[in-house]
């Protein structure tokens, strides 16, 4: 799917060259999930479970780490606003 090859490389890019050994490790085991679970949660579908997996989704779908049902998952991600630098609300 070009959008998440377009998700990956800005990734790769822009945050690779600045990740830790540790953070370059877990990317490499995410990229071994199967190609729905990835799409599920680059493209905002899903959470995963594990939260070291999780946070490293929103570094490479930081937009989709501004959806407001993440935000209610309690996943630390600030005071988000539903409609506020998302999708309106109530569409996909």
């Amino acid at each position: 799917m070009k959008e998440l090859d377009l998700i990956l490389q800005n990734w790769l890019e822009r945050g690779y060259p600045l990740a830790s050994p540790t953070e370059r490790a877990l990317f490499a085991r995410f990229l071994e999930l199967p190609d729905p679970e990835i799409a599920g949660f680059l493209l905002g579908n899903a959470i995963p479970a594990d939260p070291a997996m999780a946070t490293l989704v929103t570094q490479l779908a930081p937009d989709r780490a501004k959806a407001p049902w993440l935000a209610a998952a309690g996943r630390g991600l600030g005071n988000v606003e539903p409609g506020v630098g998302n999708r309106p609300m109530g569409r996909l």
